[in-house]
């Protein structure tokens, strides 16, 4: 939800630089998910219902044309195509994936970009409905950093991860998720919204031996679920990971290959 927040701000204080900044995302979905339950649902932008990365721009763009528009005249700004160059990430096309009913098959990762400085590489994985939902690795001459995204445990995540010096996974604690409506027994909708926190995330039990069947050298909690956990909750997640477990803090900065400086 901050994407355009990120591009405006840097618009406003300096950007762009010498080149546009490649911005990837994911492409079109393709079709509407399933309606859950038996009541019709309204569709939003019904000419458009699913858009990817380049059409979600151009419709923030259109939203925001009153003030780019005075910024341009006014300030003298460039425009914001001298700025950012949205692309739809493309699924290469020998994965049988599909929005509805295979959003997640087993596959091999794939280039994303790659230019002097870093490779990324992506794949798809388990957020439920959520589709496309992809996880990252970039891979650098100092080393590598994996990101999980939201995401149920995942076979193509541990097979992007393989040996990664870095793990960046989400992670929920299910005691949470079980208390959200205090004790059982649970209505059809709560049972449901349980089960689909559950079903599209990675409990703490299950996120060390993630880390532990890819390799990664450090494990680092994200997407914590919930943030004022205390930190003891999130340290259990170690008990089936034989490396360095972090958990995670807003402003936190952690450093792979050797300090320059």
């Amino acid at each position: 939800m901050d994407y355009f927040n990120i591009v405006l701000s840097g618009w406003y204080h300096g950007l762009p630089g010498p080149e546009p900044i490649g911005v990837y995302g994911p492409g079109d979905r393709g079709t509407l998910p399933a309606i859950t339950g038996t009541e019709d649902v309204a569709v939003v932008n019904p000419d458009n219902p699913t858009p990817g990365t380049v059409d979600m721009t151009a419709y923030l763009t259109q939203a925001y044309a009153t003030d780019i528009n005075d910024r341009l005249r006014d300030s003298g700004k460039p425009s914001l195509e001298h700025m950012i160059r949205p692309r739809d990430i493309d699924i290469p096309a020998a994965v049988a994936a599909r929005p509805n009913d295979n959003q997640f098959p087993e596959m091999d990762p794939f280039v994303v970009m790659e230019d002097d400085r870093v490779k990324v590489s992506a794949t798809l994985v388990d957020h439920g409905a959520v589709y496309p939902a992809f996880a990252f690795r970039f891979d650098t001459d100092d080393g590598s950093i994996t990101f999980s995204g939201d995401t149920a445990p995942s076979p193509n995540l541990i097979r992007l991860a393989r040996d990664t010096d870095i793990l960046v996974h989400e992670v929920i604690d299910a005691d949470w998720v079980r208390a959200l409506y205090g004790e059982p027994p649970y209505s059809p909708d709560e049972e449901g919204f349980i089960e689909h926190l559950l079903h599209s995330h990675t409990t703490i039990e299950q996120v060390g031996p993630v880390a532990e069947q890819a390799g990664a050298k450090t494990l680092v909690l994200s997407h914590l679920a919930p943030g004022n956990n205390p930190s003891e909750r999130w340290q259990a997640a170690s008990a089936d990971y034989s490396g360095e477990l972090i958990i995670g803090e807003d402003l936190m900065e952690i450093g792979i290959g050797t300090r320059t400086n």
